[in-house]
């Protein structure tokens, strides 16, 4: 669990490095403290009056958090294929949210996936997809639905759940939003 003032140090990364390249320079570095120095897997989620603007992350990583949001911040808004890069027009309406995730842990048979605490990531062969764990709970997913969807996000078939070569592995995220803070 970060403080709260490591939270507010994140956010204040996120929308310092959207702001410098909007401006076209170079992105300052900031001195990280306590936890901001941990490696952890981290997403990045921009929100346009609540609707998705960006959303880009890693499950794992060996960077320190504080480095990889300034940079995760950057490609959510700029490159996230999805949407159209960030303007200047739009920057005084973006909200952030960051997702400082747990270790992954593998699911097997018999273990229960809890809506809205996990998140899933499912892999098979060079296919992966990542969702949240507040993605079920936006979507009203049950632990099946919420299975077929990351499935799909990982362009695996529906049949592709039974296969010996496909694994599921769930996670649990920290989030922190620009205006307020919320533990899953």
């Amino acid at each position: 669990m970060l403080t709260s003032k490591e939270q507010q140090i994140l956010v204040r990364i996120a929308f310092s490095a959207i702001v410098e390249h909007l401006a076209g320079s170079s992105r300052t570095q900031t001195e990280l403290i306590g936890n901001l120095q941990q490696e952890s897997g981290v997403f990045v989620t921009l929100r346009r009056d609540g609707d998705l603007r960006g959303c880009v992350g890693y499950v794992e990583s060996e960077r320190p958090i504080g480095r990889i949001v300034a940079d995760l911040a950057v490609k959510a808004a700029f490159e996230d294929p999805r949407f159209p890069p960030l303007t200047i027009e739009e920057y005084p309406e973006i909200a952030v949210e960051i997702s400082i995730l747990s270790p992954l842990k593998e699911l097997r048979s018999g273990d229960s996936l809890r809506i809205g605490t996990h998140g899933l990531v499912v892999e098979s062969g060079s296919h992966r997809g990542v969702l949240l764990p507040h993605t079920a709970l936006e979507m009203g997913w049950d632990p099946e639905a919420f299975k077929q969807a990351a499935l799909k996000k990982a362009d695996l078939a529906p049949d592709a759940m039974n296969s010996e070569a496909t694994r599921f592995l769930s996670f649990t995220a920290e989030v922190i939003r620009s205006r307020e803070v919320v533990t899953q």
